[in-house]
Order: structure tokens, then C-alpha cells, then sequence
């Protein structure tokens, strides 16, 4: 809980946890650091619980392409000092969260979504959501998607948060796009960069 350990999941195999767990972590324990990577077509982590990368220590998440990640919530430096890092990328590279997905919870969480990933999230997006957190989405790269079916993404809800959009990455909210994107909620930060452009709402 307070060493280094990592995980390994390639082609062709599953690996199932959290049935009994409230919560799955990378990087459980203050100093601790985790790692986990998930790589080879058929490669799967399957997880019944909340996801953690970066609890209280650092957390590391790699979603290469035929690797597949489900979990519930997941949350990514989830607590104040916390580090989580996720980065999703290739053909059929997926990280699903049925629930919400925190991108900087009350720690410091940064999320890579490169060409061919998808992240889907089954309600919100929030990046930077409490207080003193920090949060950080690129979506980069042609059909770098990321499918928030909840319908609203916040950018900066109680802490700072910035988003970012380019070089073909997509990010879809809400039936047919019909969702919201609130950027600097709230006593929150928020920035968003589109493409060559962007717009920063606490200038």
C-alpha cells in the first residue's frame, strides 16, 4: 500500500477485481506508487467497483490499443496530494466508466485521450471539481473521442480545470451532442482551448 507495484494485462487475457471492494486504486497509500497497463487485442480489466488512480499516492493508467478498462466511477487524483494519470490511446483502446469520471478530484488528475481512443462516461464529466484540485483533458488526434452520455461536462467546478480540444479529438455530451459544457463553474477555473483558439471565461 505504501511500496510501487504494477499490473500488466496483454492480449487475450481478463482480469477481474473489485467484487467485494468499494473501490479499486492505483497508488493507494501516501508515497505509494501504482501501475497499471492494459495492452493486446482482447486485453481487459474488468472492475466492479469505483476506479482510483492516484487515491493519496500516484497512480497510472495506460490504455493501449485492444485494451479495454470497465469500472463504475472513476477518479483520477482523487484525493488533496494525490497524482493520476491516464492515458488512453490506439485502435480499440477504451476506458468506460458506467458512472461519473473526476479528472482532479481534490488532487491533481490528467487524462490523454490520443488518435483512435475512446473514453465513454455513463453520467458527468468533471475536471477540477473541489476545491485546491487540478484537472487536465487533452482529447488529441484523429478520432480521439471522448462520449460523455450524462450530457454536461464541467471545466473548473470548484477547482482549476482546463480542457482541450485538437487535431481531430472529439468530444461528444449528451444525445447527439445536445449537451452542456460549462467552463469555470462555480468558484472554479476553468479553460478551453479549441483547435488554434481558446477561451479562457477568468480573463
Amino acid at each position: 500500500e505504501s511500496g510501487k507495484g504494477t499490473l500488466n494485462i496483454g492480449a487475450g487475457s481478463t482480469v477481474i477485481s473489485g467484487e467485494s471492494l468499494e473501490y479499486t486504486t492505483l497508488g493507494h497509500r501516501a508515497w505509494s506508487e501504482g501501475t497499471a497497463k492494459v495492452e493486446g487485442i482482447g486485453a481487459n480489466w474488468t472492475i466492479n467497483s469505483r476506479l482510483l488512480v492516484g487515491s493519496f499516492g500516484k497512480g497510472t493508467l495506460t490504455i493501449g490499443p485492444g485494451g479495454t478498462v470497465n469500472n463504475t466511477i472513476g477518479f483520477i487524483g482523487s484525493s488533496a496530494g494525490s497524482i493520476g494519470t491516464v492515458s488512453v490511446a490506439g485502435k480499440n483502446a477504451v476506458w468506460n466508466s458506467s458512472q461519473a469520471l473526476e479528472v482532479g478530484g481534490y488532487g491533481t488528475g490528467s487524462l490523454n485521450i490520443g488518435a483512435d481512443g475512446l473514453v465513454t462516461t455513463g453520467l458527468n464529466g468533471n475536471i477540477g471539481f473541489y476545491a485546491g484540485s487540478n484537472g487536465s483533458v487533452e482529447i488529441s488526434g484523429q478520432n480521439a473521442r471522448w462520449d460523455v452520455a450524462g450530457g454536461t461536462v464541467n471545466v473548473g467546478s470548484s477547482g482549476a480545470g482546463a480542457l482541450v480540444i485538437n487535431n481531430g479529438g472529439t468530444l461528444n455530451a449528451g444525445m447527439n451532442g445536445q449537451g452542456v459544457l460549462r467552463v469555470g463553474v462555480s468558484t472554479g477555473s476553468g479553460a478551453l482551448s479549441v483547435g488554434a483558439a481558446s477561451i479562457d471565461p477568468n480573463a
